[in-house]
């Protein structure tokens, strides 16, 4: 898999699963599923609706502290992390670490069914709705399906926008 060392046993057994896919941690409310318990208990606000952390720029509300600081960088242009290789900058440190992987060509999570494997946790999910046909998220217009949150382009369909005429 990775050459990754974990002091615990049981934090290697959760690293596991970014490779495996496998998520053990499911949501009561819908079909989301999460690697560790604690990004559930984070996720449940969604449900709950629950966002006490707000942007005092634009308003803009968040179930976690992290998010509404990453989200703050937006307004001040900040991006600290940089790649060693080209110099492209990123706010936040795990889009920089998925960034790398473009140039070292790692792809740490493999789809055991098809031998596929992908440099984004993401794209390993997205691309497993292929084979289990598993689409949570419909449009809200036309009720067509998707593996992830309906692109905006879809929604061209709807609103007859064309940004590219």
């Amino acid at each position: 898999m990775c050459n990754k060392v974990f002091r615990h046993r049981s934090k290697m057994k959760e690293h596991e699963r970014v490779h495996t896919g496998e998520r053990p941690y499911s949501c009561n409310f819908c079909d989301e599923a999460f690697i560790r318990l604690c990004c559930l208990k984070r996720y449940l606000c969604v449900h709950a609706g629950q966002r006490p952390f707000s942007c005092d720029k634009c308003q803009k509300v968040f179930s976690t502290y992290g998010y509404l600081q990453s989200h703050q960088r937006v307004h001040i242009a900040e991006r600290p992390y940089s790649c060693d290789i080209c110099k492209k900058c990123f706010s936040v440190f795990d889009s920089l670490k998925n960034h790398q992987r473009v140039h070292n060509g790692d792809r740490p999570y493999a789809y055991d069914m098809c031998n596929k494997a992908f440099s984004i946790c993401s794209n390993l999910r997205q691309h497993q709705s292929v084979h289990t046909g598993f689409c949570p998220f419909l449009c809200n217009m036309c009720h067509k399906a998707f593996p992830r949150h309906y692109p905006k382009q879809h929604q061209r369909v709807h609103n007859g926008k064309r940004p590219f005429s």
